[in-house]
């Protein structure tokens, strides 16, 4: 009787539209890798991470969410300890233009991915002791230093596909805490203001030559705005229906990184407008289930666990739809449980882990 009430907290739907939308990924990834060298093995690791992400889920599951967040001085130091180590050229390893991976042995990962999981809760947990006096200036000053670390060590990798998720999580979570629009706004004027700084000091030049090609990618169609071309191409050509599987121009190798960042162009071209319509509104509907369960946690700890998780998966779901489609600037990031990347979606399984287990303590379980 115990077990069969503890099986109703589980959350199947949320959890099969993760399942759909993991297989849907695999699909479109063995199509996309098909004409490598060795396909088979982009395949295996996706399917073993979205089998690892499972055992993950059900591990993260039977920890209480409030006894994780309780770890969260040690979580943060860890995250902390990731991101620097990742700078460190004996120890992290340089890849597509940015220094964002460590391997160990045949084994590689990209440390901000887990960081992610780890900002989520260590900044819930911050939001829910100040749930009420969030407004007062030296608790916005408090926030400000909580992210502003994590932030600036994700930029000097640099990654700032990955640098805009954390501050889409922070301003997810701090929006629905009640945060004055003042605040926003004041924000909203700085970043204004440090514009001509991040364009000339922070950003690097790659980096400005795909904001550029954005605006404009004719300028130039063989470098920068080859990409963005390419995947508006692909998705075009799709129409309704689509080409069929494998039957793709993709496979002939005009669209880079076809198997991760631009996933859905392959996706659109084989599977046409109702495909990518199936894409879409899967993760839709896996953002509103993660805000659904926000809105009826037990406590605003577990409404900010799950409203960041939904903050993260939105804003890579919309940058990474974007991208393919051309509406938005080229910064590398996955589209959830579709994009091949043991480290995305490992860390995709963890953030779902975690709504859940806001969702199985609705209410308290008494053994």
């Amino acid at each position: 009787m115990l077990n069969r009430k503890l099986f109703k907290n589980i959350d199947f739907f949320l959890l099969s539209m993760v399942l759909i939308a993991g297989t849907i990924g695999i699909i479109a990834i063995s199509s996309a890798v098909s004409t490598f060298i060795n396909p088979s093995q982009f395949v295996i690791t996706q399917i073993v991470s979205l089998v690892v992400g499972l055992v993950v889920i059900a591990v993260i599951i039977k920890i209480d969410y409030e006894y994780l967040c309780g770890l969260s001085y040690a979580i943060y130091g860890l995250c902390l300890l990731l991101l620097i180590l990742v700078l460190i050229p004996q120890i992290g390893h340089a890849q597509l233009g940015g220094q964002r991976w460590i391997r160990i042995g045949p084994i590689g990962f990209q440390p901000t991915e887990f960081v992610k999981i780890g900002f989520i809760i260590t900044f819930a947990k911050h939001l829910s002791l100040i749930d009420e006096d969030i407004n007062k200036p030296k608790n916005i000053g408090f926030l400000a230093l909580h992210a502003a670390p994590i932030i600036a060590l994700t930029l000097m990798q640099p990654d700032l596909g990955t640098t805009l998720v954390f501050v889409s999580i922070a301003l997810m979570m701090i929006w629905f805490a009640g945060i004055n629009y003042k605040y926003i706004l004041a924000a909203i004027g700085g970043f204004v203001a440090a514009l001509p700084i991040i364009w000339f000091f922070v950003l690097r030049d790659y980096q400005q030559l795909r904001i550029i090609s954005f605006f404009n990618p004719y300028l130039d169609p063989a470098g920068a705005g080859f990409q963005v071309l390419q995947s508006r191409i692909a998705v075009g050509s799709g129409q309704i229906f689509g080409r069929g599987y494998l039957r793709g121009s993709t496979q002939f190798g005009f669209l880079p990184e076809r198997h991760n960042d631009f996933i859905f162009s392959v996706i659109s071209e084989e599977f046409g407008f109702i495909g990518s319509m199936v894409v879409l509104l899967l993760l839709l509907g896996i953002t509103l289930r993660c805000l659904y369960i926000a809105n009826k946690a037990k406590n605003s700890l577990g409404k900010y666990i799950a409203l960041g998780v939904s903050g993260m998966l939105m804003f890579q779901t919309i940058q990474s739809i974007g991208m393919a489609i051309g509406l938005m600037p080229v910064t590398g990031v996955p589209l959830p449980f579709i994009s091949y990347g043991g480290s995305s979606m490992l860390a995709n399984m963890m953030a779902v882990g975690l709504v859940l287990n806001v969702r199985y303590r609705y209410k308290v379980i008494n053994f």
